[in-house]
């Protein structure tokens, strides 16, 4: 029992160094979402009553979020029958979805980018631009720069 326990332990541990020693390495590479955009709000000098008015935001957005999670979650069981897969069904209930998603997430920057002044959006202008172009560069070089070339999958 302990040298099945020993032998299991060691399986993992070796496959998690393997996973650290991969010449695959994407750190620095990870697309945070749009969320990221936002959080670069917080790298601006924001006033107390702004921070207050952002967070009131962001946790109305939580609370809608976790209210609707699950709610309008395409389900594949409701496309298939013994007749097939409804594929135009399930596209067009997906595009919808994702349409409803992407609508929200627009309109709750648009509430964060209206509580700034002026400067502050063009500086969070800026720090978007220049992010972007971070993020192009590290897709042209590969995610890392000591991995300049990344190896074929």
């Amino acid at each position: 029992m302990k040298k099945r326990l020993i032998i299991t332990l060691a399986g993992v541990l070796a496959i998690g160094a393997l996973a650290f020693a991969s010449p695959m390495n994407f750190k620095g590479c990870q697309n945070k979402g749009p969320m990221d955009q936002t959080m670069l709000v917080e790298k601006l000098n924001l006033t107390d009553a702004q921070k207050k008015e952002i967070a009131a935001i962001r946790q109305a957005n939580m609370e809608t979020r976790q209210a609707m999670m699950g709610q309008n979650r395409v389900k594949f069981s409701s496309y298939i029958s013994e007749k097939g897969f409804d594929k135009a069904k399930f596209i067009k209930d997906k595009l919808a979805q994702e349409e409803m998603k992407t609508s929200k997430m627009a309109n709750n920057f648009e509430k964060i980018f209206n509580v700034l002044t002026p400067a502050q959006r063009g500086e969070l202008i800026k720090l978007m631009q220049d992010r972007e172009s971070k993020m192009q560069k590290m897709m042209q070089n590969g995610c890392n720069s000591n991995n300049k070339k990344m190896p074929p999958m």
